[in-house]
């Protein structure tokens, strides 16, 4: 996973600070979907809700594969945040746990997940 670890890091150090969390997600996406071999045995359906904004982006790994999904689809992780404090969690200016810790983020459904996805960042 170190691979998909320093392509995010390397993309998430050049965000400028007014990129729309939109763009953001839409970057891990194709990181994400650009690396199923190193992402294989990993199998966990995402989904990311902006409070504030509405934006709702959601995607599954089946055994390192990406697909979108729709913000109907069953997931196992729904973690939900205002844009600043999920941007915040992305551009490491606050991990996850505190942020769960804090009420910053809030999750739905799996910790395990969660703790998966957050290993990218």
């Amino acid at each position: 996973m170190g691979k998909v670890k320093t392509q995010i890091r390397q993309m998430l150090d050049q965000v400028r600070p007014d990129t729309p969390l939109r763009e953001l997600l839409d970057a891990v996406g194709v990181i994400l979907s650009n690396n199923p071999d190193e992402l294989r045995g990993i199998t966990y359906a995402y989904r990311f809700c902006v409070t504030d904004t509405g934006l709702v982006k959601a995607f599954s790994l089946v055994d390192g594969q990406y697909f979108e999904k729709t913000e109907m689809d069953e997931a196992d992780c729904i973690l939900s945040a205002t844009e600043k404090d999920m941007m915040d969690v992305f551009l490491r200016k606050q991990k996850p746990l505190t942020a769960l810790l804090r009420g910053k983020l809030i999750l739905s459904g799996s910790k395990a997940a969660m703790l998966r996805f957050a290993e990218f960042l």
